[in-house]
């Protein structure tokens, strides 16, 4: 089992394992489950990882019955995770989902709550972004753009500078991406690219 010091700096590295990945692994679902999520992590995390030396094991001894990815460069020496931090977001509820911004903050969204939280982590600012009627369902920023959107109203909103500029009506849409120079929007039966400069429209509009 191991002696005091082993046990401890096993248990250290345990916590600090789950501290900088937990919103990754609590945004698990019935498509891809959390401890899925912390499996995948785990076998990434270094060679000399006590984390990553159980995976290996758990895979080899046939545990593991589905699909996943095997890094061919996961680093020699694992490091503990220098910005691991308790936060108070200001709301209980679990996170539903979380994105890092172009400017170093994070955006939050919540399980059963309509507005999402822009975090600072260097200042400890919260901001709040408001206008879904519903608990938005993912979002993404495209060049200095957030853009997100509800399955339950179907309802997209912009936010530039964390305030909303414009909102649309938009069926069945299922998610955004970017690529390169365009935007693809997905829908549940097609898939539709236009020009990334058709944001630009959005400087005329009034707050909302």
């Amino acid at each position: 089992m191991g002696n005091a010091k082993t046990i401890n700096q096993r248990f250290k590295i345990f916590d600090n394992f789950l501290k900088a990945n937990k919103h990754t692994i609590e945004r698990g679902d019935d498509s891809w489950q959390s401890d899925k999520i912390f499996f995948q992590l785990a076998m990434e995390h270094a060679d000399n990882s006590p984390l990553s030396i159980d995976a290996d094991k758990f895979e080899s001894d046939k545990k593991v019955d589905w699909d996943y990815l095997r890094a061919t460069s996961r680093a020699d020496k694992m490091y503990l995770s220098p910005v691991v931090k308790q936060i108070d977001l200001g709301i209980s509820n679990k996170v539903k989902f979380s994105e890092i911004l172009s400017d170093g903050k994070i955006l939050y969204s919540f399980e059963n709550v309509n507005d999402m939280v822009v975090y600072d982590f260097k200042t400890d600012e919260k901001i709040i972004l408001s206008g879904h009627k519903y608990p938005p369902s993912w979002a993404i920023e495209i060049d200095g753009i957030i853009i997100s959107y509800d399955i339950s109203y179907r309802s997209l909103i912009f936010y530039r500078e964390y305030v909303a500029i414009h909102e649309s009506c938009v069926e069945s849409l299922k998610g955004i991406s970017k690529l390169k120079n365009k935007i693809v929007m997905k829908f549940e039966n097609s898939i539709k690219i236009v020009p990334i400069e058709e944001l630009h429209f959005l400087e005329k509009n009034m707050e909302i």
